[in-house]
């Protein structure tokens, strides 16, 4: 008759040397994806093209001082000492955990419209009345409405923009005299122009596009996506800064 002996639980240092393989497993993807990303012939480290892609806005500030962090201990383990085969350096599992989070973000990147919630846009066109507007605010938290003429999106009008016009115009006289979206425009004289983007547009561009200043110093203050990114299609849905927290938290560098 035999007997099975049960197996042998791993030991603390074949566990560190799973763990290590691990890590090296998935630095070493990382970098093989950042040097296709950058398009680069000829070598570079890692943490220079960690550098370059964060200089980019392609990296957020914890991703690229996680992953510098990375090189620094993938150096640990590929030079370090080894001890019956295995590395000495230890990756602690939340290290493992996070490099794999922060492999899946970048490599295959989530989109945004998969990580908000449906929002179907209000749109509105110049002709429209204002009474239109002050209804959807009553019972919506919506601040930003793409306005069409002629089925292509020409501008966007924010509560922003209403509450200025209000404003003025309320000192005239003490009554509210514009009655269309266009007289708002026309009064406040800061059409907001509308960023557009496609519908597969990732979390990592959206948050770019909303937080890192154009060459003339302006934020757009609202995303508009349509199926190609086109001014002429039909509006998806609006991003805007109150979107930002949901999406900042999709691709967050565990703690």
């Amino acid at each position: 008759m035999s007997t099975n002996q049960p197996a042998s639980e791993p030991t603390e240092t074949e566990t560190a040397g799973t763990r290590a393989t691990e890590f090296l497993s998935a630095f070493n993807r990382l970098e093989k994806h950042f040097r296709a990303q950058l398009n680069l012939d000829r070598y570079i480290g890692f943490t220079s093209m960690v550098h370059k892609l964060h200089k980019r806005g392609e990296l957020s500030d914890a991703q690229h001082a996680a992953l510098t962090s990375f090189a620094e201990l993938r150096n640990a383990i590929s030079h370090g000492e080894y001890h019956q085969g295995m590395p000495i350096a230890d990756p602690l599992p939340h290290t493992v955990a996070a490099i794999h989070q922060i492999e899946e973000v970048l490599i295959h990147p989530p989109q945004a419209l998969r990580v908000l919630e449906h929002r179907r846009p209000v749109t509105v066109r110049p002709e429209d009345s204002v009474d239109s507007i002050y209804d959807v605010l009553r019972t919506t938290t919506y601040s930003q409405f793409p306005v069409y003429t002629d089925g292509t999106c020409t501008a966007l009008l924010t509560t922003d923009q209403i509450a200025r016009w209000l404003a003025e115009d309320i000192t005239d006289d003490g009554h509210i005299s514009a009655r269309t979206v266009a007289e708002i425009l026309d009064t406040t004289g800061t059409a907001e122009k509308p960023v557009f983007v496609r519908r597969t547009v990732t979390v990592q561009e959206a948050v770019q596009l909303l937080t890192v200043p154009t060459k003339k110093g302006r934020l757009p203050r609202a995303l508009v996506v349509t199926e190609h990114g086109h001014a002429d299609q039909k509006p998806l849905r609006v991003i805007g800064g109150g979107d930002l927290p949901a999406l900042l938290e999709s691709v967050a560098v565990p703690d």
